[in-house]
């Protein structure tokens, strides 16, 4: 572990502040419904749209047919912008795709994951970085600012 190698380390993680990686634990099209929602938010900001989208959602249906059903006017009542909403209408089709064996991500490398969802609007570097660590438990990742 990281705090038994470099005190300055240690101190960082056992003053920093927590992340909740919670929304990322899901299946993998809601995890990465997250990530796009994340995009330059705050965790506080973040949470809270999540948690108006979810509200739309048929109780405990988090199915990619689920996320299909929610109208342009309720992603944006629910606090999305146009272009994330329009990432996340992209993301239905590809996960539909048998050809893109979007349930499969999980056994391909890094690489062809980042290639597989970067070839989608909207998602670029950070969000597909967000969803290997926190999705895909990818312990090789690091986020950089993009």
């Amino acid at each position: 572990m990281l705090c038994n190698i470099d005190p300055t380390l240690k101190q960082i993680i056992r003053d920093g502040s927590t992340f909740d990686s919670t929304p990322f634990m899901n299946q993998p099209f809601e995890a990465l419904v997250h990530a796009v929602i994340s995009q330059q938010l705050s965790i506080k900001s973040a949470t809270a749209i999540r948690q108006r989208v979810h509200a739309l959602l048929p109780k405990n249906d988090i199915s990619i047919h689920a996320f299909n059903q929610i109208s342009l006017a309720d992603y944006k009542k629910a606090g999305l912008s146009e272009a994330k909403t329009n990432t996340i209408q992209g993301l239905i089709p590809f996960a539909l795709d048998k050809t893109n064996d979007f349930n499969q991500l999980h056994t391909y490398p890094n690489k062809q994951v980042k290639e597989r969802l970067r070839q989608l609007k909207g998602v670029g570097p950070w969000t597909v970085d967000v969803f290997l660590m926190f999705s895909l438990k990818r312990l090789d990742i690091l986020l950089q600012a993009t």
